[in-house]
This record gives C-alpha cells, sequence and structure tokens, in this order.
C-alpha cells in the first residue's frame, strides 16, 4: 500500500574554550575492534532515525541498549537479533515485535552512554524551548561516571546552556563527574568530523570508537566552543552554494530553462536537499544577534527558500495552463519520499508549506511518497511534482505509462520534464 502523507502539522514532543583537541587519545578501554563490551549500557533519547542507527550498531556490538520514546517515558530494551532483524526504525515500530520494556528514570540511570537524539517538530520561535525540556526529561536521572552525548544541532555558544542544564539537574559536575560532548548527526551526511568535548584532553576509548568505528580513521575531539564554529561554518557553506542557485535561477526566463537545465547543479539538486539541514542553519542565525552580518546569511536564505516555493507553486500553475487543464479539474500531487523518523522536521515543515500554497489555488491537493497503485485509473488531468531525484525517477516512469501526465521538477528551475 502506498504511503500518503498527510498536509497537516505533526506535533513533537513535550561557550566552550580553549585550545582545539587533537585525535581521540583513548583512556582505558580500548578504540579498536569490539568497541562495545556486554558490561557497557547505552540509551538513546529518541525515536530518530539518527538515534536508532547508533542503538542499532550498540546491539549488534553487544551492548545493553534502551531506546527512549520522547513523547512517552518509557524505554524498550533492543537486542542483537531484533537490531538485525529491523535495520531502520520504522520497521520497527511498522511490525511492533515484543520487546522488553523498563521506566526512563531505570534505563538512564543504568547508563553507561545517554546519546541525545529526539525528533524536533516544534515551531522555530519555540524550538530551544523544546529542546531544553527534552533534554530535561532525558538527563535528569543520568549517574556518575556517564557520558551524555547531544545530538541535535545548536547555534554557536549554546551548549554551555545544556552543560548547565545538566549539572543543575543532576548535581553532577560537567567534566569531573559526568562527561559531556557535541556530536550533531544528519542522516545521509557525513558523521561531525570534529566532536565537541567539555573536557577534549580526557577521551574514553569507547566513545571514539562508536564516533569513528574505523581505527585507521580515529575520531578527532575540539571544545564544545570549536566544534560549534567548525558546524556552523559547514552548515553556512551548504546553504550560500545553494541560495546562490535559487537567486540565479529566478531570473532564468522560460525560454532559456532548457538551455541551464543541462547543468548539474540544476538538475541534481531538489527541494529535497534545499531544505536538509535547515534547521541547523536557522538556530545558527538565532545564536548571532549580535553578529550583524553573519546572521543576515540565515535570514537571506530563508528568504530566498520561501521565494522559491512562491516561484514553484507559480510556475506549477502556469505549466497547467499552458497545458490546457483547468484548475478547477486538476489533481496536483507532491511526490516526496523523506524519512519522517528523522531528528529535523525540516522536510515535514516544508512539505507543509508547499501543500499549504498549492491548496490556495487548486482544491485537489495530495502528498504521497510514493506513487499509489491505480493513481491513474481515472481520466482526471494530473500534474506531479516530485521533490527529490527517487521521487523524479518515480514520476518519469509514471509518465511514460500516462504521456499526459504532467512533470513539474522541484529544482531552481521548476522546469517541466517533457519525457524522454
Amino acid at each position: 500500500m502506498a504511503a500518503k502523507r498527510t498536509g497537516g502539522k505533526k506535533d513533537g514532543g513535550k561557550k566552550g574554550g580553549g585550545k582545539r583537541g587533537g585525535r581521540a587519545a583513548p583512556d582505558g578501554d580500548s578504540a579498536g575492534s569490539g568497541a562495545h563490551d556486554r558490561a557497557m549500557t547505552v540509551s538513546v533519547f529518541g525515536m530518530s532515525t539518527e538515534g536508532y542507527d547508533i542503538a542499532r550498531q550498540a546491539a549488534i556490538d553487544g551492548a545493553t541498549v534502551f531506546i527512549i520514546d520522547e513523547s512517552n517515558p518509557t524505554a524498550i530494551e533492543l537486542n542483537a537479533e531484533i537490531a538485525r532483524t529491523y535495520p531502520h526504525i520504522s520497521s520497527l515500530q511498522d511490525d511492533e515485535p515484543i520487546m522488553s520494556l523498563e521506566p526512563l528514570h531505570v534505563a538512564v540511570s543504568r547508563s553507561d552512554y545517554l546519546f541525545f537524539a529526539p525528533r524536533i517538530r516544534a515551531q522555530l520561535h519555540s524550538t530551544k524551548a523544546s529542546t531544553h525540556s527534552l533534554f530535561k526529561d532525558a538527563v535528569e536521572h543520568v549517574k556518575e561516571g556517564a557520558s551524555v552525548v547531544f545530538c541535535v544541532p545548536v547555534g554557536i555558544g549554546e551548549n554551555s546552556e545544556y552543560v548547565s542544564i545538566l549539572q543543575h539537574d543532576t548535581g553532577l559536575e560537567v567534566g569531573s563527574e559526568v562527561s559531556y560532548y557535541y556530536y550533531p548527526l544528519e542522516s545521509g551526511r557525513p558523521p561531525p568530523r570534529m566532536v565537541g568535548s567539555a573536557d577534549p584532553g580526557r577521551v574514553d576509548g569507547r566513545l571514539a570508537a562508536i564516533f569513528a568505528p574505523d581505527p585507521e580513521n580515529p575520531a578527532e575531539f575540539a571544545t564544545l566552543a570549536a566544534s560549534e564554529y567548525i558546524h556552523a561554518m559547514e552548515i553556512v557553506s551548504r546553504f550560500a552554494s545553494i541560495c546562490t542557485m535559487l537567486e540565479v535561477a529566478q531570473f532564468v526566463p522560460r525560454e532559456s530553462v532548457p538551455e541551464m537545465a543541462v547543468d548539474d547543479r540544476m538538475q541534481e539538486s531538489y527541494l529535497d536537499g534545499m531544505v536538509g539541514g535547515l534547521l541547523d542553519m536557522r538556530v545558527v542565525g538565532l545564536s548571532l544577534e549580535d553578529a550583524k552580518s553573519l546572521q543576515r546569511l540565515p535570514t537571506l536564505y530563508a528568504k530566498g527558500l520561501d521565494s522559491y516555493i512562491r516561484r514553484l507553486v507559480d510556475n506549477t500553475k502556469q505549466i497547467i495552463r499552458d497545458c490546457d487543464m483547468r484548475t478547477t479539474k486538476t489533481k496536483v500531487v507532491i511526490l516526496w519520499s523523506f524519512d519522517d523518523h528523522l531528528m529535523r522536521g525540516d522536510r515535514n515543515e516544508m512539505c507543509n508549506v508547499l501543500a499549504s500554497r498549492l491548496h490556495d489555488w487548486l482544491a485537489d491537493v495530495d502528498v504521497y511518497a510514493e506513487l499509489p497503485p491505480g493513481i491513474f485509473l481515472t481520466d482526471k488531468p494530473m500534474a506531479v511534482i516530485p521533490c527529490s531525484m527517487k521521487d523524479f525517477e518515480l514520476a518519469a516512469a509514471a509518465k511514460a505509462e500516462k504521456p499526459n501526465l504532467v512533470v513539474v521538477k522541484a529544482t531552481p528551475l521548476c522546469e517541466q520534464f517533457e519525457g524522454s
């Protein structure tokens, strides 16, 4: 059965300094093979794809693993057999295998390592408050000697706030009684090349092996401040490139679109890639209120993306008219196969925005993760907007079966696919 997405909103759950550290120099435990042993207990707070990937590998490697649902104070114990059977958290949730349950406080109090990787679905203005609340729930029962790994992206200088929460809610001193690391994961992208640490001079070998399983490429550690700067630099650089394409594309006249479309950057940049990591960009911008020049970059990108969504809708409308299709009798399908379990809700949010904008002038708008069987059995005119390369390939195959299908690619040029 095809997975249909709804256009409605989804609810979520409830400075350092100093010199840069070097490569991991493990204390005590070896960072080589067998990084996880059966005496090690790991808890992952959050039913996210990124969190599950960590939990799954730890379970396969022999650790005792708990996954905590951020919307429910209950932990499920993930054993190696189930971890091997279910490669993705969506399959685990769909199948609902029998698993042992523990209260949140029991799982956390037993854990040597707590990874904070919840799904963030709050509105932008309340993102920090929501993350603070979830972090307090996660760390309240952390034991002395444990390590807390913060996997959610934050702005410059903001790890200090979570260090304060950790110390206040546990009564433990970060650095001497409990460890804190910054490790902003993003599914589909390489892991952070620099791990932030409240004490970069002292590295846990087992944790270093989780960060970088390949002993030939050990993890590098830096102060929390340095890791924040590095992540901010990488995220701003990524979006600067995308923003350039969007800004140039809006001036390309329709007659020049086919010529511009041969550029690989224009062909391969879909809406899915434009919004991936948008949360990171926003939190960096919000943390730079006093740095006016750098703060302009996140603001400009947000405006550029909003302008692009309007342009995509307007171009779709014009293409439908050019094809002599009446808007009152045309069905528009947003085809977007993103992962609902990612920590960041950027794609969920932007999908809702696009659907809402289309609904403003068209009554029949649906959002699908894949085209359902039988969707083309109707004679009703139809347009599909694929939002990733994978979605475009599905739409192109559908057009081969239904030549009068209109396909508008969600790329910077918003070009119409004529078929081949």
